[in-house]
């Protein structure tokens, strides 16, 4: 006899939020849907979901999307963010000058 495992479920640490407190990404891996991962195929999660510990969703998506457009857009928002903060930080100090 012999057994598949197809799918594991995969969550990331909690991430403190202000102000929406601790936010856990969870998402599932399918054995069967990334069989033939290779230069043209990568890996691909699904039910990907970012809750706070009340259960709040802030972000959901249950068809799959590859890792490779997971870093994509964490990228993009890290560099966002980080624009925004010195954006802020530039803006206070013109202000000050006024």
């Amino acid at each position: 006899m012999s057994y598949n495992i197809s799918s594991c479920l995969i969550k990331s640490s909690a991430i403190t939020s202000h102000p929406n407190g601790e936010l856990t990404t969870r998402a599932f891996v399918n054995y069967f849907d990334n069989q033939f991962v290779g230069k043209f195929s990568p890996v691909k999660v699904e039910k990907l979901d970012i809750t706070n510990s009340n259960g709040v969703s802030f972000f959901k998506r249950d068809a799959d999307i590859s890792v490779s457009a997971l870093r994509a857009i964490a990228a993009g928002l890290i560099e966002i963010a980080d624009s925004a903060e010195q954006a802020h930080a530039r803006m206070a100090e013109l202000n000050k000058k006024a």
